[in-house]
């Protein structure tokens, strides 16, 4: 049944897919019974029916999942929330596809926006077209490669050693290709002065453990971009770049990377290392000029040991190694999700902002308002009368209600973060048949603002360029500096948690829930920055402690092992207060919604259990549903199937919408707010 209502369900979800906003996507019209029947097959097809919500409501709730959406040992997690990527890449590539439709305005606006959307779509165009990839060649990154200072051929056995300079083709690779070979190069904020910038070197980053068996995936990659090449030519090269990892990993086995970087003349580290790691030399070739300032060196260690590989180890070697980190930064394209990953390494807050301004749906982010402010009236209402807030006392009562009061929603404005974009690469170096060009472009244009970060002002340091380290938010979070609940563009997309089809119960199980378990950690931060005094008094912060300390004695948060893995989060009793804390308040502003209103006016989705309760409970649990693959080691986060049940297992109105019996109801229940 899953496989016939999948397609209906995927075109609802990507209706906004037809037409990027320049005038705004036209949605297609579909009656509430559709949408409706929609939304109910998708929440059954997660769904084990056999499982006793009482005894597993995760499993219940969500034990279907992995069928649908199994994790495998490329993507070792598929969860709910994370459809959200899926749907933003896919529309992101719908919006690519499009022809322009600027308008004739020429304000500062428009022109940026005209000007990453020739950049971005020039760039995905050439990625996607595959076939000029492949007759093309690797023929450009050849030309940039600039063979006549010491590369080894790769298609000719003729290589002349005494003309290799490892060093120097360590910096072209840099400076060419941003990539770091055998010395990692940034520009770090002073940690004397933080209005100042500071060189620092140290060890790059290894691919080794990232792969199970790393020669073969250096082996298959070269033989994918040198299909004439023999295998016995790919095998032996992989051999000698898993030799020459393993040779780094060695170096760093010993030395301390948390350890502060130390502050160093540049003439020492060219005392210390002498001519075979000549990092004074690398620094003149890096900025064609001679350094004699102060740099950061990190780890302690890193280049001692580098020193002994680089005299131990033969040329070719090392030069083939330098050669294929340049290459493992360049693909062959491929479909049109993965070019749009692509962009998003490279560009991602403008493709954040890309996406904004052509799926923006106002209507969506105005029913979270109005949520949450009727989220708000009824919990300061709460705080003034109910007797379930006796134990906080009036002083402390008075702060939380002035801190909820100032709480605010708000959109992440990815624009805010392009400002250090503009300007560096033009539209005209983009060409849509020149793949590699366009990436050897963006990976040079890449380290040119990481050396002009050293003359800049510290606080450019700040602002977000594309790096490893990026990760596209879903969901959304309490901001303390700013008492604001930040909601990502992504998370903002229709039908996806909710339409005006949908029962109310879905509603409060998904964004109510999300906005009452922000407000409830909002609430239960003691540092109110925005207004740099303490929301708690000492008395009632006891008392907080105190009371919240039965979370700990529940198996569900106290839990060292699940499924036979480790449970390693030191933040599970603030996840496990607010998911509590969260459910709790949805929950009673869903059943004072339903007050005076009849069982036909409530409503409820078809295909499923057809009691409205059950459906705010099972739309809660669904958010968490998710799929681990056997690979993941260890659970960094509390899983989810904890916090489901933990956080109904402490709620009574739950064992009553499900009519549990006392056998399944857990007898010391944890109520804090």
């Amino acid at each position: 049944m899953w496989k016939i209502y999948k397609p209906l369900l995927v075109l609802l979800l990507l209706q906004a897919a037809q037409k990027p906003a320049a005038a705004k996507p036209t949605v297609p019209q579909y009656n509430n019974a559709t949408l409706q029947l929609s939304r109910g097959i998708q929440m059954a097809a997660y769904m084990n029916e056999n499982a006793n919500p009482c005894d597993n409501f995760y499993n219940w709730a969500c034990g279907r999942w992995a069928l649908s959406h199994p994790a495998t040992a490329g993507r070792n997690k598929t969860s709910f929330v994370g459809l959200l990527e899926d749907l933003y890449v896919s529309k992101c590539a719908a919006a690519l596809q499009e022809p322009d439709n600027e308008s004739g305005n020429n304000n500062g606006a428009a022109a940026t926006d005209t000007y990453l959307n020739n950049l971005l779509k020039t760039i995905f165009d050439s990625c996607h077209d595959t076939q000029t990839i492949k007759t093309v060649g690797y023929a450009p990154i050849w030309d940039a490669l600039n063979f006549q200072i010491g590369w080894p051929q790769i298609t000719d056995n003729d290589w002349f050693e005494d003309e290799y300079d490892w060093l120097k083709l360590v910096v072209l690779a840099k400076r060419k290709f941003n990539v770091d070979v055998f010395i990692a190069f940034d520009v770090v904020m002073d940690l004397q002065n933080a209005d100042k910038s500071r060189i620092q070197l140290g060890a790059p980053a290894l691919e080794l453990e990232k792969h199970a068996n790393y020669a073969r995936h250096v082996q298959n990659k070269l033989q994918r971009f040198f299909p004439e090449m023999s295998n016995a030519w790919a095998q032996e090269l992989a051999s000698q770049v898993q030799q020459v990892e393993e040779q780094l990993g060695k170096a760093l086995h010993n030395v301390t990377r948390e350890a502060p970087p130390l502050e160093r003349y540049v003439a020492e580290l060219k005392a210390s290392y002498g001519s075979f790691v000549d990092l004074s030399r690398y620094l003149q070739l890096m900025f064609d000029r001679s350094i004699n300032e102060k740099v950061y060196e990190t780890p302690k260690g890193y280049f001692k040991n580098l020193v002994d590989i680089i005299r131990l180890t033969p040329k070719l070697t090392l030069a083939n190694y330098t050669l294929w980190k340049v290459l493992d930064r360049f693909d062959l394209g491929g479909s049109k999700e993965f070019c749009v990953h692509k962009l998003i390494d490279f560009f991602p807050h403008e493709m954040e902002y890309f996406y904004n301004r052509n799926y923006e749906d106002t209507e969506l982010f105005q029913e979270l308002q109005t949520m949450f402010h009727t989220i708000k009236y009824n919990l300061n209402s709460e705080l003034q009368t109910s007797p379930r807030f006796s134990w906080i006392s009036p002083k402390t009562l008075q702060n939380l209600r002035e801190k909820l009061r100032a709480m605010r929603i708000e959109v992440l404005q990815p624009q805010e973060h392009i400002g250090f974009f503009q300007g560096g690469i033009k539209p005209s170096n983009m060409y849509p048949d020149q793949y590699y060009n366009n990436i050897i472009n963006l990976l040079e244009w890449q380290n040119e603002k990481q050396l002009l970060k050293l003359h800049q002002a510290a606080a450019l340091l700040h602002v977000p360029q594309s790096n490893p380290s990026y990760t596209l938010k879903l969901l959304p979070t309490y901001n303390t500096q700013t008492n604001t609940i930040q909601f990502p563009v992504v998370f903002l997309q229709p039908r996806f948690f909710w339409d005006t089809s949908y029962p109310i119960s879905i509603k409060y199980g998904t964004f109510g829930f999300v906005l009452a378990q922000q407000i409830v950690r909002g609430l239960s931060e003691n540092d109110s920055e925005a207004e740099q005094q303490k929301v708690w008094d000492i008395a009632s912060e006891l008392t907080f402690v105190k009371r919240s300390s039965c979370l700990a004695d529940q198996s569900y948060y106290s839990a060292k092992e699940f499924e036979g893995k480790i449970v390693n989060d030191r933040e599970r009793l603030k996840k496990a207060f607010a998911d509590n804390g969260g459910l709790s308040l949805a929950y009673r502003l869903y059943e004072k919604w339903t007050q005076g209103k009849s069982e036909q006016d409530i409503g409820v989705l078809p295909r499923l259990p057809n009691k409205h309760r059950q459906q705010f409970f099972l739309a809660y649990a669904q958010f968490f549903c998710v799929d681990y693959a056997d690979e993941v080691p260890e659970f960094v986060d509390l899983p989810e199937a904890l916090r489901v049940n933990g956080a109904v297992a402490n709620l009574n109105e739950f064992g009553n919408a499900f009519e549990c019996g006392v056998e399944h109801t857990m007898k010391e229940k944890c109520v804090i707010f």
